[in-house]
């Protein structure tokens, strides 16, 4: 069995305060509200629950959803936000990708 064919992007919402992110083993919620940015992290197997909390020195207020499907969903705001279909969270410069 091929795991990684079975992981995937399972959703992505943007919305005015949060943009939320669902992969089969995790769930990225992205606040845009506030002066600091926070990404709540969520893992999905078993049941959820909340396993890290990071928080940037600048605001997401002007983050956005810019693409997703079931191998990746890429976010920018200050930087390239990355979630893979196998729920790993990659945060990198402004480059695409």
């Amino acid at each position: 069995m091929n795991i990684n064919k079975e992981m995937k992007v399972e959703g992505a919402t943007e919305e005015s305060d949060r943009i939320t992110v669902i992969t089969t083993g995790a769930k990225y919620a992205f606040e845009k509200n506030g002066k600091k940015g926070r990404i709540f992290c969520y893992q999905r197997l078993n049941r959820e629950r909340l396993v890290a909390e990071l928080e940037f020195d600048y605001s997401f207020a002007e983050m956005s959803l810019e693409h997703f499907d079931e191998e990746k969903c890429v976010l920018y705001e200050n930087a390239r936000f990355r979630v893979n279909g196998d729920s790993v969270l990659e945060i990198g410069g402004r480059g695409h990708g």
